[in-house]
């Protein structure tokens, strides 16, 4: 079996959703560290929205949280802003708002990581060019990914199943939630290896969500028995593929390998179908949520 590298990464700290309370947002963080601590994963990267810190000051204690167990912080903007709806000056300046939190955490010599939200690069060449010279002039490195699951996509059955105590639909999302991680870093294997001829290093996002911090554990385990070896993203953005720009201007969201196919213009590979689809998803949460 031959070895797949990845690094883990999680978007939107201090938290992701609103449907629980700040307590229950706590818990998830304190389980989903739990995990990490009993894999033996370390240093991984948080992406902060500094906003929701001041919104909710008392989540920032999830970041010292964090921070006491040993793990890295990346920004991913002050307001998690859409680069389509904005300037990219006003995108720029929401990137050097978060930075005074980010500053508490780390120092000046620290290697920087950014995170575009909704992984919008830019719809316009000036976007694209003027973001991207200001974080390689402030030292920023783009946190790109190759993984990308959808991992929040199902939170909200979960929750909503977890209310209701129905044993049937959970024991059905934690299997959707594992079969769909498999099926994603397979298909960036089988991508990656089409586009650059060789075993690159892979980057998997996630989201600091409540299903995340239930179910992480069987994910790396399943990951673990497919080859997968988890090493930092400093490790990682080391690949030489990280070091090209695809230049992909569009209005939609894409993982790294997705940009460099699109920008290539090669037909997709053939892939089986999805475990599950967002519709499929949507069609349950209505279903759950008609139950007497």
């Amino acid at each position: 079996m031959k070895t797949i590298k990845i690094a883990i990464t999680v978007d939107d700290l201090p938290y992701h959703g609103s449907c629980i309370s700040d307590e229950e947002k706590y818990a998830d963080v304190i389980n989903f560290l739990d995990i990490l601590n009993n894999k033996k994963i370390a240093g991984i990267y948080g992406f902060i929205n500094g906003k929701s810190i001041e919104e909710e000051y008392n989540l920032k204690k999830i970041l010292d949280l964090w921070k006491y167990n040993g793990h890295k912080l990346g920004n991913h903007t002050y307001s998690h802003l859409d680069l389509r709806d904005t300037s990219s000056s006003l995108f720029i300046n929401d990137i050097l708002l978060n930075e005074p939190i980010l500053k508490e955490f780390y120092s000046q010599e620290d290697l920087k990581f950014f995170r575009y939200p909704f992984l919008l690069e830019g719809e316009t060449s000036e976007k694209r060019d003027s973001i991207r010279n200001f974080l390689d002039k402030n030292n920023y490195k783009i946190a790109q990914c190759t993984v990308d699951f959808r991992d929040f996509s199902f939170n909200n059955i979960l929750i909503l199943a977890e209310k209701k105590r129905n044993k049937k639909i959970i024991d059905e999302i934690r299997n959707l939630f594992i079969e769909s991680s498999i099926y994603r870093i397979n298909a960036a294997i089988k991508f990656s290896n089409y586009l650059f001829k060789r075993d690159i290093k892979h980057i998997l996002l996630l989201h600091m969500c409540h299903i995340t911090s239930t179910f992480f554990g069987d994910v790396i385990d399943a990951y673990k028995k497919i080859g997968c070896e988890f090493i930092p993203l400093e490790e990682a953005i080391e690949d030489d593929i990280y070091k090209t720009n695809p230049n992909l201007i569009t209005d939609k969201g894409m993982d790294f390998l997705s940009q460099t196919w699109n920008s290539r213009k090669i037909p997709y590979i053939d892939m089986p179908p999805l475990p599950i689809t967002l519709s499929g998803l949507n069609a349950m949460e209505k279903s759950l949520k008609e139950e007497n």
